[in-house]
């Protein structure tokens, strides 16, 4: 996969989450894979959410970990204090509030129970 595949597959997993409540704040995200390897930012600004693949540095955290990891995080199967304890998840600046925002990204998990209308 290419890094574009797997920024597109981001953006799509994240773009409708409600971030509507959430002071402004930015993410760069760089992947360290060889293959999908590449940066870039989820930016919340006045309640909307920003996810574009390029360099933004004037942000308030970065992450550096693979596409794997992150999309585990995103699911909600790793908690990012334990990837980052794994040394599979390095963070600079506001790392303790860029995971509360990344908590609020999850994808939501099946329940098991569906209901009929």
């Amino acid at each position: 996969m290419k890094f574009t595949q797997a920024f597109e597959k981001i953006k799509e997993k994240i773009k409708n989450a409600d971030v509507s409540d959430i002071e402004d704040f930015a993410v760069q995200v760089t992947l360290t894979n060889k293959d999908c390897g590449g940066i870039f930012y989820i930016q919340i600004k006045e309640g909307h959410l920003i996810i574009e693949p390029y360099d933004y540095r004037d942000n308030n955290a970065a992450l550096v970990t693979m596409y794997g990891v992150f999309n585990k995080l995103l699911d909600g199967k790793t908690a990012p204090m334990k990837a980052v304890e794994k040394g599979t998840l390095y963070t600079t600046g506001d790392a303790v509030r860029a995971f509360e925002i990344l908590s609020r990204l999850e994808t939501p998990k099946p329940t098991g129970k569906e209901t009929k209308n």
